[in-house]
């Protein structure tokens, strides 16, 4: 009988062997398988956070791009607005120089400098000398000249800004040429 006995004590331990294979085999599968769901779940989170990674990229170029547009179009406002500017002073100069009577004490070389004082309707509101040539009556005759004009209605034209900037109240430098 010891021979049933060490058969069946050796089917037992087959059995438990089995047994355990078995288990092994199943925690084996279970981790394999929670190793592919892990994989799976990190590479589809660094293709997102590539994709996160190139969308902030595309949106950093983008602002960059703009910004150089933003840059390149401030400046050629700038420019056009500098040339518009010019234009009005010029038409100013030669306003104020066709209102204005020459007085006999005229002298090429003879400048005055005055503030002028606008509303945005182009009105003159206020002339004042801020640096006189040294001679009263030319002073006097570039003063009344300004005031002659009386309104540059161009200048309604103007951005309320850019009319703010450079013709609310503006320094006006009155030099004659060809006085002699």
């Amino acid at each position: 009988n010891i021979a049933a006995i060490k058969k069946a004590d050796a089917k037992k331990t087959a059995e438990a062997k089995k047994k355990a294979d078995k288990k092994r085999q199943a925690a084996e599968q279970l981790r394999a398988e929670k190793q592919r769901a892990d994989k799976k779940r990190q590479d589809k989170a660094a293709a997102k956070e590539r994709q996160q990674a190139l969308a902030r990229e595309q949106e950093r170029r983008e602002q960059q791009r703009l910004l150089v547009l933003a840059d390149k179009l401030a400046k050629q406002q700038a420019e056009a607005e500098a040339v518009a500017v010019q234009s009005y002073k010029s038409l100013i100069q030669q306003r104020v120089k066709e209102s204005w009577h020459i007085p006999l004490s005229a002298r090429d070389g003879m400048t005055a400098v005055l503030r002028v004082n606008l509303l945005p309707t182009g009105e003159v509101v206020n002339v004042a000398i801020v640096k006189g040539s040294g001679d009263d009556a030319f002073d006097r005759s570039v003063v009344q000249a300004v005031q002659r004009v009386e309104k540059i209605e161009e200048l309604q034209q103007l951005e309320t800004r850019v009319f703010d900037a450079n013709f609310r109240q503006f320094n006006f430098l009155f030099k004659p040429l060809d006085l002699d």
